[in-house]
């Protein structure tokens, strides 16, 4: 019984029909599978076949069941094999410059180069005289260099005047112009002149007698100097017993560098050696002060004769001048 409600529940439930057909008997009951049979027979075996249906709408999704129970993690793997490299980057940007290095030092000088070869020489030749010669027909030299730029050295013309005749006479000591001698000078037109020797003192600083001519013949002249803790320097010139008839003059003092030995001084003004210089201090209008005379930076001007540098007499060492001292003394 209970298999029969299960059967007709599903039947119900899938939409399971009976299929069957009949003839033209009044019972006949179609069997699909064991054939016709008259529902009155007596061998009638009834049989319920249930056949499926169509399939029927999907029902509603049921609620999820519960999560189930995580599985254990799993061995892990090996290493893969390294991959190919990749294709280079594109270049970054520039970065700034650094700071520059400080610089190395001096290489050592190259070993001078080959002489050059001599110079194609001037060629000079004789212009003579006469008319239609270069020069005015005065005659001369003509010069022709390497490029071939001539140039002229051509006579000048004829002086006018001159004439007469030049006495140098030396004089004695004692001499009322030249109390220690020297030589005086006489042109037949001109005032004589004198060249007078000095007196020379034991100093090696520099003192003695001169003789202006020109206004006094006995002058006495010392080379002052200043001691700085390591050297000696040129402080002034002092001329003494001037007369008074000196006064208003120019004065140029010719101080001589000597010509050898080594340099004492730190200026790089004048030299010591070849070529030998001089030193000239100029007073324009010299003040004679109770007969004396003072050449100093603060009366005179003073120069290197070679170069026309400015100098004052500090810059001078002492150890550097030579034996001499001129002076000159003009109206």
């Amino acid at each position: 019984m209970k298999r029969l409600v299960a059967a007709l529940t599903i039947f119900s439930l899938s939409a399971i029909g009976i299929t069957f057909a009949a003839g033209n008997d009044l019972n006949p009951v179609q069997d699909f599978f064991v054939g016709s049979v008259d529902i009155g027979s007596s061998s009638l075996n009834p049989q319920l076949v249930l056949l499926p249906g169509p399939t029927g709408d999907q029902g509603p999704a049921g609620p999820p069941g519960p999560a189930g129970v995580a599985g254990r993690d799993g061995f892990v793997g090996i290493n893969g094999q390294d991959g190919e490299d990749g294709l280079p980057g594109a270049p970054g940007e520039a970065g700034l410059n650094g700071r520059d290095g400080t610089n190395g030092r001096d290489g050592v000088n190259g070993a001078p180069g080959a002489p050059g070869a001599p110079g194609a020489a001037v060629v000079a030749t004789v212009v003579q005289t006469g008319a239609g010669q270069p020069c005015s027909g005065r005659g001369g030299t003509k010069f022709t260099d390497a490029a071939g730029t001539i140039t002229y050295a051509c006579n000048g013309t004829a002086g006018s005047g001159g004439g007469g005749s030049f006495t140098a006479t030396t004089l004695p000591v004692g001499d009322a112009n030249c109390v220690n001698g020297g030589t005086s000078f006489d042109d037949g037109v001109n005032p004589v002149t004198y060249a007078c020797n000095g007196t020379s003192v034991n100093s090696n600083l520099g003192m003695g007698n001169v003789a202006l001519a020109s206004c006094d013949n006995d002058v006495a002249i010392a080379l002052n100097n200043d001691f700085n803790g390591s050297s000696f320097s040129i402080d002034s010139i002092v001329l003494s017993n001037v007369s008074n008839t000196c006064g208003g003059s120019k004065l140029v003092a010719y101080i001589a560098v000597k010509s050898s030995g080594s340099k004492k001084g730190s200026s790089t003004k004048y030299n010591v050696g070849l070529p030998a210089d001089v030193i000239t201090c100029n007073i324009n209008s010299v003040t004679v002060t109770s007969g004396t005379i003072t050449v100093s930076d603060a009366t005179a001007t003073c120069k290197v004769k070679r170069t026309n540098a400015s100098i004052t007499l500090a810059e001078i060492n002492a150890e550097d001048i030579g034996s001499n001292i001129g002076l000159t003394l003009s109206s």
